[in-house]
């Protein structure tokens, strides 16, 4: 399964059909499923001083793989905005058990963009303190039990070395 990080995504040019003045992907949507969190689309954000937001679906986003420009395929159909979750809002967030333990801070995600929806599956974590034993982590959106108040709450099952 091939996979891509948010970071690799944000602030990617896109060649939009139509339209002339820069765009660029500011931001991905996301909602909670069954068992992981899913992405219908992308919020790109056009013009320099008067920069207007606009949610597209994520099937029209073409070689998003590939470094350089991503292109968008014409669809004249509105797109209904999807997703109760921002990762830009998520980045940088505090990580919580449920007996409220600060397990560290979200630094990235890693998304698998080979089918629609996307699904967003691991979330990466920097652990808190300052020990050199203390490894990054990845953790599943499956744990994610609730995002409240700019904090992810993990469900009770999560264990470390999952």
């Amino acid at each position: 399964m091939k996979t891509i990080l948010y970071s690799d995504v944000i602030r990617r040019d896109v060649n939009l059909p139509n339209v002339s003045e820069r765009a660029k992907i500011v931001d991905i949507a996301a909602e909670k499923e069954e068992k992981y969190w899913v992405s219908y689309g992308v919020i790109i954000e056009t013009g320099f001083l008067d920069s207007k937001a606009k949610f597209y679906s994520n099937e029209l986003l073409e070689d998003l793989k590939n470094d350089g420009p991503v292109k968008m395929k014409s669809s004249d159909r509105k797109h209904k905005h999807r997703g109760e979750y921002r990762l830009s809002n998520i980045k940088g967030c505090k990580i919580l058990t449920d007996d409220n333990k600060e397990v560290g801070r979200v630094y990235d995600f890693e998304m698998f963009i080979d089918r629609s929806p996307w699904i967003i599956w691991k979330i990466l974590a920097n652990p808190i303190g300052l020990s050199p034993t203390k490894r990054r982590m990845k953790i599943g959106t499956k744990y994610v039990r609730e995002y409240k108040d700019g904090k992810l709450y993990l469900k009770s099952g999560w264990n470390r070395r999952d």
